[in-house]
């Protein structure tokens, strides 16, 4: 998940609005997986950046889910899009 850091730098380049998952130092568990897919299949989220080095670093069963069918962003690494589409 980004943490807050990563998700200013991704604010500042793309413009986009980005929601930090973890925090400050990305160590927040407040996101469930459940709660991730409900807010894809809702249109509310589409984007996640997943993150396995240390500080800020993605609970790994949204890690899994995310990595399995998001679609990767090319210009960020560990950037994902998620659509509707992708919940079953």
């Amino acid at each position: 998940m980004a943490t807050d850091q990563t998700a200013s730098s991704i604010i500042l380049e793309s413009g986009e609005p980005v929601i930090s998952m973890g925090s400050w130092s990305g160590t927040d568990e407040a996101m469930t997986l459940a709660r991730l897919k409900s807010l894809v299949s809702a249109g509310k989220l589409h984007y996640i950046v997943v993150s396995d080095s240390g500080q800020g670093s993605t609970n790994s069963e949204i890690a899994t889910w995310v990595e399995k069918n998001g679609t990767a962003v090319s210009n960020y690494e560990g950037l994902y899009r998620l659509d509707a589409s992708d919940v079953g």
